[in-house]
């Protein structure tokens, strides 16, 4: 037997040890995708509670992507969302292990995915990753630039197959950047919709700790002043002084906190003064 024959048993050989130690993963994925209405939940739930094997979940995962229909990427990538939210209460193996691979997904996707809808659907996905923090906003960036660009050409593409209709005399290009701008400004609008959902309910936090924490900070400032009147009563003048430092720093604190609260209110009204051209602008801008 030649050595490269023997390479080439030896190669096969690792991959059918791979595939059936992983059989338990892929049995899973595959029986979310065949029923998931069914079992989307309860086998994410399952993958989830495997995250000291996050690796080779992520990486059975990525093959089975590259070997899937359109559909069934997009389920794969809801896969991927369900259990990296699980992820933020159970453990941080799947974001790592996702990371690695979410850019090579995203471009196979590009490659190979050509409805519209389905190229949307990733960009929401990245767009809630985002909001959500599970990765940094420069890695989000770059993946939702290359389903943009995708985006983009299949825009270009349902404007050349059909006939240019309208005003006579319009050129067909501007046609294609008139159905680029709008969905532009629809993914915009959906971004603006997404942000001020977050803000609103991280000013309802802000305000509930707020009104939580008043009476407790008042209680605490009341007895700081009755023991320092009576460590002043007992000449323990250095304590006084201590305790009258506590004071002024939960007032500061609660001084800060009213601070906190009127810095996110400005920040949603200018989010909410943000109008199409200057989103543009910026987009150009960036572009540069």
């Amino acid at each position: 037997v030649s050595t490269q024959s023997t390479w080439g048993i030896q190669i096969i050989a690792s991959k059918m040890m791979k595939a059936g130690k992983s059989f338990d993963i892929l049995s899973i994925l595959r029986k979310i995708i065949d029923e998931p209405n069914e079992n989307f939940l309860t086998g994410c739930q399952e993958l989830t509670r495997m995250r000291l094997r996050a690796e080779e979940v992520a990486s059975v995962l990525k093959d089975e992507f590259k070997n899937s229909t359109a559909h069934n990427k997009l389920q794969l990538l809801h896969i991927v969302n369900q259990v990296l939210i699980d992820s933020m209460i159970e453990g941080k193996e799947y974001i790592k292990a996702f990371g690695d691979s979410l850019k090579e997904l995203i471009t196979n996707m590009k490659d190979t995915v050509n409805v519209i809808d389905f190229i949307e659907n990733g960009i929401r996905l990245i767009n809630h990753w985002e909001e959500k923090k599970i990765y940094a906003p420069t890695f989000m960036e770059r993946l939702r630039k290359i389903l943009m660009e995708k985006k983009v050409q299949l825009i270009e593409a349902q404007d050349v197959a059909k006939p240019v209709t309208g005003i006579t005399g319009v050129p067909s290009t501007m046609t294609t950047k008139a159905k680029i701008a709008k969905a532009q400004i629809r993914d915009f609008n959906l971004v603006m919709e997404n942000s001020f959902t977050r803000e609103a309910f991280e000013i309802k936090q802000l305000e509930k700790n707020y009104d939580d924490k008043v009476p407790e900070i008042d209680q605490i400032s009341k007895s700081l002043d009755n023991m320092q009147t009576l460590f002043q009563a007992m000449n323990r003048r250095e304590l006084s002084n201590k305790f009258s430092e506590w004071k002024t720093f939960l007032d500061n604190t609660r001084l800060e906190i009213h601070d906190a609260l009127i810095r996110t209110s400005q920040y949603c009204i200018k989010l909410s003064k943000l109008n199409e051209d200057e989103y543009f602008n910026l987009m150009n801008a960036q572009a540069q």
